[in-house]
């Protein structure tokens, strides 16, 4: 499965199921359990209200080995280095690499899930 989905919606809390749904669905159809598709939609939820910006787009691509997931908001950035941590320390529970960039009005977390190792 090597095809992108980009998704892009207003920021705020009323469309975040979408993102959610659709994350779900493509990850499934990637190859993940169920256990470790919850782990990414939990993932994707947490860092959608990290950058919590106007405009939110969450691009997901899958090849063979991995799912890389990059959400990005415009109009926003992580308060702090210490928020930014606790971001980090969630997300990398439930991924397998995670990176943050935050300043100016932009800030993109991207995501990294193996789907070798018992992630099938």
């Amino acid at each position: 499965m090597n095809k992108v989905v980009d998704l892009y919606i207003p920021g705020g809390k009323e469309l975040l199921l979408v993102a959610k749904l659709a994350t779900v669905g493509y990850v499934a159809k990637a190859g993940f359990t169920l256990d470790a598709a919850e782990d990414i939609k939990l993932a994707v939820e947490e860092a959608l209200g990290a950058v919590n910006g106007e405009r939110l787009h969450l691009q997901m691509a899958a090849d063979k080995e991995n799912v890389l997931i990059t959400i990005e908001g415009e109009g926003t950035c992580l308060p702090d280095e210490t928020e930014q941590e606790v971001v980090r320390y969630v997300l990398e529970s439930m991924m397998d690499s995670v990176e943050i960039e935050a300043g100016g009005e932009t800030t993109a977390i991207r995501m990294k899930k193996s789907l070798i190792g018992g992630a099938r």
